[in-house]
């Protein structure tokens, strides 16, 4: 079975338009096919009632099912996200992990045009499933690996590699794909 990448929507997504031009981007950057499923509700526990925000750690949790299948799971979601020692956060993963989720709430904030928005989402979709394979921040800015802890982080930085991470990258992947044979 071919090593794949699932899309999967958490609760309604106003606009469908970014999951497919978030899957677009993946399927070119890590060369994987990508397959969008159907959406799934956001997991009830993830809720924090104190701070009106969801708990991105439960969520990753509930991801991270057993299954033979050699895949690696982006969830998408419009609800604002956190981790207990951060106010908010635009995504999460595991390094070396399975799955990762993104959170387009904070991508909205700023009354973003949706092709603002659209980008935000696909760097915050490409970082996030980077660190699904193992890589680690960046210290150059304009890499989309650089860490992102507002918008304007993300604005500024681009949807590719810099050449070091990009190498990283490029033999991560096939160690993914020799991995999964």
């Amino acid at each position: 079975m071919l090593p794949k990448i699932k899309f999967l929507p958490l609760g309604p997504i106003k606009m469908v338009a970014v999951l497919q031009e978030i899957a677009i981007n993946i399927e070119k950057t890590y060369r994987l096919p990508c397959e969008i499923c159907d959406p799934l509700p956001i997991p009830e526990l993830a809720y924090d009632p104190a701070r009106d925000q969801y708990n991105s750690k439960i969520i990753l949790e509930s991801l991270n099912l057993e299954s033979q299948e050699p895949i690696k799971i982006l969830a998408i979601t419009e609800v604002d996200l956190f981790i207990p020692i951060m106010k908010y956060v635009f995504g999460l993963s595991i390094i070396g992990g399975r799955s990762a989720v993104i959170s387009l709430y904070r991508m909205y904030a700023d009354g973003a045009s949706n092709g603002i928005l659209i980008q935000r989402a696909i760097k915050t979709a490409i970082h996030e499933l980077a660190h699904t394979f193992g890589m680690k921040h960046c210290k150059v800015k304009r890499c989309v690996m650089f860490p992102s802890v507002s918008v304007k982080d993300t604005d500024e930085k681009d949807s590719d590699f810099c050449i070091n991470c990009s190498n990283i990258l490029d033999w991560l992947i096939k160690k993914f794909r020799l991995s999964e044979i």
